[in-house]
C-alpha cells in the first residue's frame, strides 16, 4: 500500500512540475543581461534603463498592409474591417471566415497559424471557399481605436469568450 501511495505521489508530482514548466516557457521574457566572465568569478551586470532601444511596434511584421481595412499574410488576403469583409462576400458570394485571435500574444492562435494557416492546402481552399477576416485583440500593439471598438462589438456579438475561435458566416445587410 505504501509503495502504491508512493508511487502516486510522484507521478503527479512530476506531472504538476512539467505542467508547471510548460506554462511557464509558453511566453519565456529574456532578460537583457551582460555577463563578464573574469577567471572564477562571474558576475551579472544589468544595462540601465536608459541604454535600452525604444522600438516602436505600428504593424505585425509578418503582415503588409495594403489598403485601410485589408492586410496581406502569408498569401493570403486578411480583411479587418467587417464593411469591407461584407462587400467581398457579397461580391463573391463566399462566407466570411471570421479568426479573432490575439496575435501578439495567444499561444493557442500561434500554433493554429502554424500549423494550419500557413499550409499550402489551407491558402488553397480559403482562396476558393471563402473571405477571411482577422478579428485581432492585441495586448503590446497598439490599434485603431475604431478597429477595436468594431472587434470589441463583434466579440460580443458573436459571444467569443476565448482565442483562437474561428466562425463561419454569412452576413446580410439592410439596404437602407
Amino acid at each position: 500500500m505504501k509503495k502504491l501511495s508512493f508511487l502516486s505521489l510522484a507521478c503527479i508530482l512530476m506531472l504538476t512540475m512539467s505542467a508547471f514548466s510548460f506554462c511557464s516557457n509558453a511566453n519565456p521574457v529574456k532578460a537583457d543581461l551582460d555577463i563578464e566572465n573574469s577567471g572564477l568569478d562571474t558576475r551579472v551586470k544589468a544595462k540601465p534603463v536608459a541604454e535600452k532601444k525604444k522600438v516602436k511596434v505600428t504593424n505585425h511584421s509578418d503582415k503588409a498592409p495594403l489598403a485601410k481595412g485589408i492586410i496581406e499574410k502569408d498569401g493570403l488576403t486578411w480583411y479587418t474591417d467587417l464593411q469591407l469583409a461584407h462587400e467581398q462576400s457579397q461580391k463573391t458570394g463566399k462566407p466570411v471566415l471570421g479568426f479573432f485571435t490575439g496575435s501578439d500574444w495567444c499561444g493557442w492562435c500561434f500554433k493554429l497559424h502554424d500549423n494550419v494557416l500557413v499550409k499550402e492546402e489551407f491558402i488553397k481552399w480559403a482562396d476558393e471557399n471563402v473571405v477571411l477576416m482577422e478579428i485581432d485583440f492585441p495586448r503590446r500593439t497598439a490599434i485603431d481605436p475604431e478597429l477595436k471598438a468594431q472587434n470589441d462589438n463583434l466579440q460580443r456579438v458573436f459571444s467569443v469568450s476565448g482565442f483562437p475561435t474561428c466562425l463561419l458566416y454569412t452576413s446580410d445587410a439592410a439596404d437602407e
